[in-house]
């Protein structure tokens, strides 16, 4: 192969930092080279930097249809380096632009420095600009602040607030939060803080910064932060260095956090030590059913004993997360005590209720907003969510995904309901929402009807199918117990509630004919179906008798 040959195989990706928000902030290298980038790739459009340079005639091809065929941002993530790869290789020279400086905290660059890694003929260049944190500190240190001064030199903490737990967080030294992009998780945010520092600890957020005429400081309590009304995707929050103040703990819950602790420790029980949050999935699945158990038997001695064994599962998860770093079980009861609170406004709030259907109905209005802001807060923070560990191991990144982006992640108005429910209350959640747009029947004489439509189907699909078990036969059955279950929505009686009741009467029965029969020294497998069945409303009959057997 001659060296002709070899230069032309040679694939050159040229990675250009767009700033953090204002086209001032761009380094005049990006500058320059943006003028000669041909073809040039932007991960998103969306970035004030970018509609600055639509103004000056630039012209690019961005990623943004990417994040609405795709379920996760790792995948976005890998069709963009794929397609930036199959580009370098046709092309053989490519220009690629992010928002920030390339190297912190942009997943799609990391990827492709790994590919060049692997890859000889693969050349990666970074053309950088101001990241975010640079911006942040210019605006801190463009305003008198008296004492929430910052000196970075003094030691400073880069922390991603859509990932963030207090076991990130020392208070003895500043900290830069990146990503408070809403009321939301400026307030998830100040609940974690204050689990380390004073509610009125003075602290500072920053909007836009560095884009001009957008550009906003705000002084304020830690405290307040998710009252500021200006908050959005270009938010931060700087905490200067204070003392730490220790919370006191949750008495209740100390002595089983002190065993599960010792279970895990150097020195533990070898299969505790063993476990993840996926292995301990059956047993909490297990626990929660024997609580269902004790209730429906109304032992109440029963029901203290299989509370204890799910509190177990929660402590245990939560000691594992706090390991991990994740989260805490003060986390926990803070984050379940918060979601409380927000969605009892008529409690703890102003509005006024009268009936228990408009505490339902505001709970579920509380609750789609509570998922739409958490689908946009993914997709605004994706960057920092997947950003390289800085100071002290925290994520940081300097550009957020669109909000526009983040919904293409929410594919329908039916995500968001847990797919390992129980197959009759998943149908009926699936139902209740697909019913909250209109696709439902006037009453339920249309759902009866649909339900002689599709047992009909069912008889019709015994009749033809050529194996028990056929895939028509379980499609059928199928669409027979959803029309049960969407009836039981228009008769307000829960299906699974109602199932189970039935299995369990039907438990109560034949156990009277297994004793009935042990009483006439006979066998069941000896006896006849009429036999057994006169046993069968022997039962019945007492019980609407109100006897018991």
């Amino acid at each position: 192969m001659d060296v002709k040959t070899m230069n032309k195989q040679r694939k050159h990706i040229t990675v250009i930092g767009l700033g953090p928000g204002d086209i001032s902030l761009m380094s005049l290298a990006a500058w320059e080279t943006l003028n000669r980038a041909r073809p040039l790739f932007l991960r998103t459009a969306v970035h004030p930097t970018v509609e600055q340079l639509k103004k000056r005639g630039l012209s690019f091809s961005a990623f943004d249809h990417l994040y609405e065929r795709s379920d996760t941002f790792a995948e976005v993530y890998a069709e963009i380096v794929r397609s930036l790869l199959e580009a370098a290789a046709a092309e053989h020279h490519i220009y690629y632009a992010v928002p920030g400086h390339p190297l912190f905290g942009e997943e799609t660059v990391r990827l492709l420095l790994d590919a060049a890694r692997e890859d000889q003929d693969l050349q990666i260049e970074i053309v950088a600009s101001m990241s975010a944190v640079d911006a942040a500190l210019c605006s801190l240190g463009s305003v008198s602040l008296g004492s929430l001064g910052v000196d970075a030199s003094q030691g400073l903490q880069i922390i991603d607030a859509l990932d963030f737990s207090p076991a990130h967080y020392t208070p003895e030294r500043s900290a830069l939060f990146l990503q408070v992009y809403n009321r939301f998780v400026a307030s998830e945010l100040k609940i974690s803080l204050m689990e380390k520092i004073d509610p009125e600890t003075q602290v500072v957020l920053i909007t836009a910064a560095g884009v001009r005429d957008k550009e906003e400081i705000k002084p304020l309590p830690l405290c307040e932060i998710d009252r500021h009304t200006g908050i959005n995707h270009l938010s931060s929050l700087y905490v200067p260095k204070t003392e730490a103040v220790e919370k006191a703990p949750s008495q209740s819950l100390s002595p089983l956090m002190e065993v599960m602790e010792r279970l895990l420790g150097e020195n533990g029980c070898p299969w505790d030590r063993k476990q993840t949050h996926s292995s301990l999935e059956p047993y909490l699945i297990e626990e929660a059913y024997e609580v269902l158990e004790a209730i429906e038997q109304n032992d109440m001695a029963a029901l203290c004993e299989e509370l204890g064994d799910v509190l177990l599962q929660i402590v245990f998860h939560a000691t594992l997360a706090s390991h991990a770093g994740a989260f805490t079980i003060d986390d926990v009861v803070e984050a379940i005590t918060e979601k409380m609170v927000r969605r009892h406004p008529h409690v703890f709030g102003d509005l006024t209720v009268s009936r228990a259907e408009e505490v339902v109905q505001n709970w579920e209005q509380i609750k789609e907003e509570e998922k739409r802001v958490a689908r946009a807060g993914r997709a605004d923070g994706a960057a920092a969510a997947d950003g390289a560990a800085v100071a002290d191991g925290a994520a940081a990144a300097d550009g957020a995904d669109t909000a526009a982006a983040g919904a293409g992640l929410q594919k329908s108005l039916l995500d968001g309901v847990p797919r390992r429910l129980p197959a009759l209350m998943l149908a009926a959640e699936i139902q209740k929402k697909a019913a909250r747009v209109g696709f439902e029947w006037d009453d339920v004489q249309g759902a009866m009807e649909k339900v002689a439509e599709e047992v009909a189907e069912l008889a019709a699909a015994i009749k033809k199918a050529g194996q028990a078990g056929a895939p028509e036969l379980v499609a059928e059955l199928g669409d027979a117990l959803f029309a049960l279950v969407n009836v039981s929505r228009y008769i307000g009686v829960d299906a699974e509630s109602a199932l189970r009741g039935t299995v369990l009467k039907f438990k109560r029965r034949f156990r009277y004919i297994e004793k009935r029969a042990a009483e006439k020294g006979q066998n069941l497998a000896d006896m006849s179906l009429a036999e057994m069945d006169r046993l069968w409303d022997e039962a019945k009959s007492l019980e609407r008798k109100g006897e018991n057997y």
